[in-house]
């Protein structure tokens, strides 16, 4: 197993110290374990309180020079789907389920975009044939992650997100 990626430990990090520290909200982003042993249900857990923050987030991350699409092909486990196994742990979990998606640009000035796909819109490609996501229709259909004046914009993206 590859263990924990950068883009999850900076999506933690991002929730946790961006959102719920500047924000005063109680809750806790966390990574769950992965092993050899041990299947991984989602990359991100949220816990909170509040329903509005009960979150499952699964992290992918792109470089758009190497590759066109987040391609489902890619996400083949042993078995079963990992695009299966997530809708049905979000479905039991009551958690609202959401698709991080990193486009990578590279070294320079110009940052890694992050862009939340609701779950079921994942689900909803894969179910409906789709080859994968494609990057370029991210800015057009869904919102931006990153932080506006120190606080991370998680609150006005899932208000957004809940309206598809």
């Amino acid at each position: 197993m590859a263990g924990y990626s950068p883009f999850e430990s900076r999506i933690v990090r991002l929730i946790n110290d961006d959102f719920f520290s500047a924000t005063g909200q109680p809750g806790l982003a966390f990574r769950l374990k992965q092993s050899r042993w041990n299947t991984q249900l989602i990359d991100v857990l949220v816990d909170s309180g509040s329903r509005a923050h009960y979150l499952a987030i699964e992290c992918k991350s792109i470089d758009p020079k190497k590759t066109r699409k987040f391609y489902f092909s890619a996400w083949d486990r042993k078995g079963r789907h990992q695009v299966e196994t997530i809708s049905e742990f979000v479905d039991k979990s009551q958690r609202f389920g959401i698709m991080a998606a990193e486009i990578r640009q590279g070294r320079g000035p110009i940052p890694n975009q992050i862009f939340l796909i609701p779950w079921q819109h994942v689900d909803d490609a894969y179910q409906g044939g789709k080859v994968g996501i494609d990057p370029n229709d991210l800015p057009d259909k869904y919102p931006q992650l990153k932080k506006i004046k120190g606080t991370l914009n998680l609150e006005s993206c899932l208000s957004l997100l809940r309206q598809f």
